[in-house]
């Protein structure tokens, strides 16, 4: 082959044989150290995975559910170490997993930073821990997801403070967004003319994190068939919508909307109309 004057080198072939030898089997789980919270998981595992083939991904993944498993008991400094034991003078393979769970850390209070307008019981009821349990950066990372829900702050950042040996204190430092926002846009479109649109939202009413907007819109359309706005007829809208968040409970939302009125002109026929709606999200 001629190659581009740019390119210098001959092409390489590279030739790899591999012996693989015979086949290793999962004779069993040494389990070293730890307090039992594992047993249930590393016994299944044992029972699904003896005679077979020594799967190192498989002992990986059950390396990581025993510190999940540890971690959601408060053990937030548990180490774990895994190893693979062949047998001299058969294809077999011991596997052993070393779990050293530390010092199991419970909750001693929450402290909350940053709120100036958002009423305390509002953070609070979205902490999924209680004080006195154990900490799970599970439960953690979900406080901080459910906060984000709320839409009432930028920035939430979970930190675990304390010095003493048993305890810590959640420290919840929060950015708050604004609570006014306002919105404004415009177009032209070739079925509906033109139109202008505004938004007026205030997210967090009374501190209590409920959601009020107000939307209108205004514009003409096209006068018949022919390319010139019918400026004696607008076309309008306007319309409310009531957000309260925690109805039923955590995750939802009960929706308020109405709409004022709207008002739509087409070539021969022109309507206006108003109404109301209840949803839950």
């Amino acid at each position: 082959w001629v190659r581009p004057p740019i390119r210098f080198g001959v092409p390489v072939w590279v030739k790899v044989e591999a012996e693989l030898g015979p086949q290793v089997l999962l004779s069993d789980l040494l389990v070293r150290g730890g307090n039992g919270l594992e047993k249930k998981l590393t016994q299944a595992w044992l029972e699904q995975h003896r005679t077979n083939p020594v799967d190192a991904l498989s002992a990986s993944q059950l390396e990581q559910q025993v510190v999940d498993i540890y971690e959601e008991q408060g053990f937030l400094d548990v180490e774990t170490s895994l190893r693979t034991i062949r047998d001299r003078y058969n294809p077999t393979a011991e596997v052993e997993i070393r779990i050293v769970p530390g010092q199991q850390f419970r909750l001693r209070s929450v402290v909350v930073r940053g709120n100036q307008h958002t009423r305390r019981e509002v953070i609070d009821r979205e902490v999924v821990l209680d004080v006195g349990q154990a900490i799970a950066p599970k439960s953690i990372s979900q406080t901080r997801s459910n906060l984000y829900d709320l839409e009432l702050f930028r920035v939430v950042s979970p930190e675990l403070v304390g010095d003493e040996s048993n305890s810590r204190d959640l420290v919840l430092r929060l950015e708050e967004r604004p609570n006014i926002s306002l919105e404004a846009g415009g177009g032209v479109s070739t079925d509906q003319g033109v139109k202008v649109t505004s938004r007026a939202t205030h997210r967090n009413l009374a501190g209590r994190g409920h959601k009020l907007s107000l939307l209108g819109s205004m514009g003409y359309g096209w006068y018949g068939d022919e390319w010139s706005l019918d400026t004696a007829t607008p076309v309008w809208r306007a319309a409310t919508r009531y957000e309260l968040p925690y109805v039923p409970g955590r995750g939802g939302r009960l929706i308020l909307e109405g709409l004022i009125n709207e008002t739509l002109q087409e070539p021969n026929w022109r309507m206006s109309r108003s109404g109301g709606s209840v949803g839950m999200k």
